[in-house]
């Protein structure tokens, strides 16, 4: 398990928002209310080692995850948001990092992203 914050499936279920904990859905989503501007959730991740991580996002909205400032995954997103549309594959450095995820303005629509971290080969990070 990957410092606590991975659900059983390897969703994230942790992010703050403008410094506040953001809320994620029983289903693994986080929702984040509508607005004018773009918005950077920012994602504590800890894992014990280095290792070949996979990402994999679902989005309702177009969104980039970049990990110590480097781009890692990023898609135009399609409602609704469903797990897993899109998938990277990267090289995560053991320790606490964080993933910063910028989500696309939607001025009428909430935005929803699922993400996980999973091994390459799909199963959960352990």
């Amino acid at each position: 398990k990957a410092g606590g914050v991975l659900a059983d499936p390897g969703f994230l279920r942790v992010a703050t928002l403008d410094g506040k904990d953001l809320l994620v859905r029983d289903d693994g989503a986080f929702v984040v209310p509508p607005g004018d501007a773009p918005v950077t959730l920012r994602v504590p991740v800890e894992v014990p080692a280095d290792r070949e991580t996979a990402l994999r996002a679902g989005s309702s909205i177009g969104f980039t995850v970049r990990v110590d400032g480097a781009v890692v995954c990023s898609g135009r997103g399609r409602a609704p948001a469903a797990p897993d549309r899109e998938a990277a594959l990267f090289r995560i450095r053991g320790a606490e990092r964080r993933l910063e995820v910028e989500l696309a303005a939607s001025p009428l629509l909430e935005r929803v992203v699922f993400l996980r971290l999973a091994r390459p080969d799909g199963l959960p990070l352990r």
